[in-house]
């Protein structure tokens, strides 16, 4: 068994428009989180992510299988 662990910052930036016309470079939101991968016999990848926001925190987990 190979196992490997890895840690993940990460930051996103995103805005919401009601039309192409409004958009603009301000009222952008900036925000980040940490993840955790763990790769297991260097096929199987576990992730766990945690995100904070100012309307929140999101906790997500993915189970995958690279090809």
């Amino acid at each position: 068994q190979h196992l490997r662990f890895m840690l993940v910052p990460f930051v996103g930036a995103g805005s919401v428009f009601d039309s192409v016309g409004d958009t603009s470079s301000n009222d952008w939101k900036f925000d980040g989180g940490m993840g955790l991968r763990l790769s297991w016999n260097l096929s199987t990848v576990i992730s766990f992510d945690y995100a904070r926001s100012g309307e929140g925190g999101l906790f997500y987990m993915e189970v995958g299988h690279q090809f």
